[in-house]
């Protein structure tokens, strides 16, 4: 499932979609569906869902290529992913396991959705991260449960809100099983736009969809904002 959100209720867990396609965005960036994993007045971080690299690479992996090669040798579909262009070198784990009580999950990842309790995050300069991959190793996970992430995209205080606010990102929400996706590239943007599209027309009705999806993606936020606000007419 996928369904958007307004502006003002963008939080760890949501996704933002690249729409704008101006001049000089980056190839990687032109079809981005990215998962926001901070987001506070200190800035935003998040990392790219959709630009998959394959396997574990060992040079970019390092110096925790045996520990990774051990959760994707547990677990094959375990992949890696060009996170952003941000700390290309720096590694972020995304793992999701059965439900929001496993001990090896909340305890070691010193992050948790508050949206989706049983998916951790774990980056690089955390002090936990070499305690997390270890448990990795040995966790009774979800199938397709584990994602590495190279790189991360950062926003500095209010820069993605202005990016928001000019049409260049749309917030919304989607499930787990789209997180962990294996729908690479533009493929994925094309499920979750479809998915909203839906959304649409079940919440908005037949005539207004075409109206809404060709309208300014900030337009379409800020309407759906005022009809929530709003309720029912």
């Amino acid at each position: 499932w996928a369904r958007p959100i307004p502006t003002e209720a963008l939080q760890p867990g949501s996704v933002i979609m690249r729409v704008n396609q101006e001049e000089g965005v980056p190839k990687s960036l032109q079809r981005a569906v990215i998962l926001i994993l901070m987001h506070s007045e200190a800035g935003t971080m998040g990392v790219v869902l959709n630009n998959l690299l394959g396997p574990p690479d060992t040079a970019r992996v390092f110096p925790f290529a045996d520990e990774i090669k051990a959760i994707a040798d547990m677990s094959p579909e375990t992949w890696l992913y060009d996170g952003g262009l941000a700390q290309v070198k720096s590694l972020t784990l995304l793992h999701q396991q059965k439900d929001a009580s496993s001990a090896r999950c909340s305890n070691v990842s010193t992050r948790l959705f508050d949206l989706f309790a049983n998916i951790c995050h774990v980056s690089q300069e955390e002090p936990t991260f070499v305690e997390t991959v270890k448990a990795l190793q040995h966790s009774e996970s979800c199938p397709h449960a584990t994602r590495i992430f190279s790189g991360h995209m950062v926003w500095q205080p209010g820069a993605l809100e202005a990016e928001l606010a000019a049409g260049k990102w749309f917030p919304a929400m989607i499930s787990p099983a789209l997180m962990f996706s294996e729908t690479g590239g533009e493929l994925l943007w094309n499920e979750v736009w479809g998915l909203l599209k839906v959304w649409y027309e079940q919440h908005m009705g037949p005539k207004e969809v075409e109206r809404a999806l060709n309208a300014d993606v900030r337009e379409k936020a800020e309407e759906l904002s005022t009809r929530r606000r709003r309720g029912p007419q």
